[in-house]
């Protein structure tokens, strides 16, 4: 299975969200949609789930266009968006049921199925308890097993860690790197920790340009040498767009620049935060 962008474009009146996004996507590891707010990534996932139409450019699915032919995409989708809706009158297995019922899966397969999800997704034991009664990330889970009914081929989810802990996260990031062996899954994330382990493409939006499309190893190779630590003397000032860090040595400030910024400076290791950074922030050309 396959994704091609061509030359997306989105504008809303004079404003383009989007500007000429290209890319191919396949499975083979989890391919992530990384950007700050306000990048395009929610854009971007509203013309890939065909509940927008670009306003140029082409989204095909193994050829076929989806913006002419939407019902291509929605029979293989799974989609969980940032904002999980969910009828807090039922429980979480009669949710699940009713939406297996719109999918028209046959009931004994829903059963198998809901049952396992729930089971992955620790929610086994209050499947009779009412969505009402859920906490936010509880909600979460119930919604990132509804993207998941029917077993589908393309997986998108939109801010999928909101609410989870950071036992949850793992167990999601786990779970969704197992689908995308088989399976194209797209995960949207201004979160970088969320995929940096599993991450097989990485698609860096800025401004809603597209400005990286690779693997994470090419993204810290651009960015090596650009990464420095450095100490700061207590009551020091530290720059904007600086990090502070704690180490066993005290406080360090860790900067992205071209040069060294200081004496005291000393080049370290890029992680994958400080590699996306870097780039969409204009600082590292990858």
């Amino acid at each position: 299975m396959e994704i091609e962008l061509q030359t997306v474009t989105k504008r809303y009146g004079r404003t383009a969200a989007l500007q000429g996004v290209s890319a191919t996507l396949r499975p083979g590891g989890i391919i992530g949609l990384v950007g700050p707010n306000g990048a395009g990534k929610s854009t971007l996932i509203r013309q890939l789930t065909t509940l927008e139409r670009p306003t140029s450019g082409q989204i095909l699915l193994d050829g076929t266009d989806i913006v002419a032919k939407p019902l291509a995409m929605r029979r293989v989708l799974g989609y969980l968006p940032q904002q999980v809706p969910y009828e807090p009158a039922l429980d979480a297995r009669g949710y699940l049921r009713y939406l297996a019922a719109l999918r028209n899966l046959p009931s004994k397969a829903a059963t198998a199925q809901i049952d396992s999800l729930l089971v992955a997704l620790h929610l086994g034991d209050v499947g009779r308890k009412k969505l009402a009664d859920f906490s936010g990330g509880m909600r979460q889970r119930v919604g990132i097993a509804a993207a998941l009914l029917g077993d589908p081929q393309v997986i998108v989810v939109d801010e999928p860690t909101t609410g989870l802990d950071p036992v949850e996260r793992v167990g999601l990031r786990n779970l969704l790197s197992e689908l995308a062996q088989t399976r194209l899954v797209i995960v949207s994330t201004h979160i970088v920790s969320d995929i940096e382990a599993v991450a097989g493409q990485l698609l860096l939006l800025r401004h809603g340009q597209l400005v990286f499309n690779g693997t994470p190893g090419a993204l810290l190779t651009a960015t090596a040498g650009h990464v420095w630590e450095m100490p700061i003397e207590p009551g020091g000032t530290v720059a904007p767009d600086a990090a502070l860090i704690q180490t066993a040595d005290g406080l360090r400030v860790r900067v992205i620049a071209a040069q060294q910024p200081a004496a005291v400076a000393e080049a370290v290791a890029p992680r994958l935060e400080d590699a996306c950074l870097a780039v969409m922030e204009g600082k590292v050309d990858a």
